[in-house]
């Protein structure tokens, strides 16, 4: 998964796509999320943080946790949707 600000200096943008576009190339399933005028941190703007790191929680879920049986509470409102 990368996280690209556009107006990075430090990482520049084009070498996340490179390496992307290679990863995929293998068949890993990759991301890229770009954020337009955002620099290396994505500090400059509140909603470019605040996406990235979901991005992220969800990516580490998906290849990182182990999967587990939701919370009981959790269940009973899917179960209620469903109804």
């Amino acid at each position: 998964m990368f996280i690209v600000g556009d107006k990075d200096l430090r990482c520049p943008p084009h070498q996340s796509y490179y390496f992307m576009h290679s990863l995929k190339q293998r068949g890993i399933d990759t991301r890229l999320y770009n954020y337009p005028g955002s620099g290396h941190g994505l500090v400059q703007q509140l909603e470019h943080s605040m996406d990235a790191y979901c991005n992220i929680s969800m990516w580490f879920d998906k290849y990182l946790c182990e999967p587990h049986e939701p919370v009981e509470e959790i269940k009973q409102i899917e179960e209620a949707k469903t109804e």
